[in-house]
């Protein structure tokens, strides 16, 4: 299955994606806070599934808008 993961780069505007992250997904903010200091990947999404892309994408935009350097793989 074809997948696409999502990692934001660790700064000091962490707490913005947390607020995002935690109003878009069902994730704690602690599991958030660790994802990003451990940098793991913070999203994963089925490529096939629409519905997901256009979520992620939503997510993604809210990230760049906020500041967030976003690594998509």
């Amino acid at each position: 299955m074809a997948r696409m993961n999502v990692r934001i780069e660790k700064d000091t505007n962490e707490v913005k994606y947390i607020s995002i992250l935690r109003k878009t997904t069902n994730k704690s903010i602690s599991e958030v806070k660790e994802l990003i200091n451990n940098n793991d990947f913070i999203l994963s999404y089925n490529l096939l599934e629409t519905d997901e892309l256009l979520e992620m994408r939503k997510i993604i935009g809210l990230l760049l808008e906020a500041g967030a350097n976003v690594q998509i793989y």
